[in-house]
């Protein structure tokens, strides 16, 4: 992971900061004493331990100093890129989770046709998943600002998002909950454009690819293909809940 830019308010000695366009081979952070230079580096490190489980989520929280009253929000925000091929692979794993979810699936489809989907078209659409999600096809996910706030006693809250000005997504990470983003409506599809990530996918298909995917769940198309989804602009329609 590539860390792009920090973006720091209330946090140690920093009222408001961001820097951006780090440069991801060499940098070299010059000042003179007490100007912040090692809270930088503590603001890396809380983002870190947010987002362990257990004990270090307590250290995190003791680690960030409060600039002003106890109302005011502490934010650290990195802009990262992921360039690991195990880190890509992690986030395509995440994203075929989300997307396979049997209980949105079953909720999905009972509400169309008032029964559940086949057992087996349920193995293979998770297999058929596993195999498309691909990091080529998820570049828009490879890119975002991790986002960790503190308010008062809910403790640190972490999301990983869109950059601005980019095609709108958003992730909580602090307890694997929600998957949101911008559905845009199409008026040549149905009208619900919200729900689950499955849901959602479905939502934005053409009444033939509906009909395809609907087929091959419910078993009465027991060998047939799936729709192929347009993963490289999933943002355009996206709007879920895990």
């Amino acid at each position: 992971m590539q860390i792009h830019g920090i973006h720091l308010k209330n946090f140690l000695s920093f009222e408001a900061f961001s820097w951006e366009d780090i440069d991801s081979h060499l940098t070299v952070i010059v000042g003179p004493n007490g100007v912040g230079k090692t809270n930088l580096f503590h603001a890396v490190r809380v983002v870190r331990d947010v987002l362990r489980p257990g004990s270090t989520q307590a250290a995190a929280t003791l680690s960030a100093a409060r600039r002003g009253t106890e109302g005011e929000m502490i934010s650290i925000a990195l802009d990262v890129q992921f360039t690991s091929a195990w880190e890509q692979e992690l986030l395509c794993a995440f994203f075929a989770t989300v997307l396979c979810n049997q209980q949105s699936i079953q909720e999905t489809m009972t509400s169309v046709f008032q029964r559940g989907v086949d057992a087996n078209g349920l193995r293979r659409f998770d297999a058929w998943v596993q195999e498309q999600v691909r990091p080529e096809h998820l570049s828009w996910l490879m890119s975002g600002r991790l986002v960790a706030t503190l308010v008062g006693q809910w403790g640190w809250q972490c999301c990983y998002e869109a950059l601005p000005g980019r095609p709108v997504f958003r992730a909580d990470v602090t307890r694997g909950e929600t998957l949101v983003g911008h559905a845009e409506h199409r008026p040549q599809t149905t009208t619900q454009n919200w729900g689950s990530l499955f849901a959602a996918w479905r939502t934005s298909l053409s009444e033939h690819e509906r009909g395809q995917l609907d087929s091959n769940l419910t078993g009465a198309s027991p060998e047939g293909e799936f729709p192929l989804p347009d993963l490289s602009c999933l943002p355009a329609w996206v709007s879920s809940q895990l």
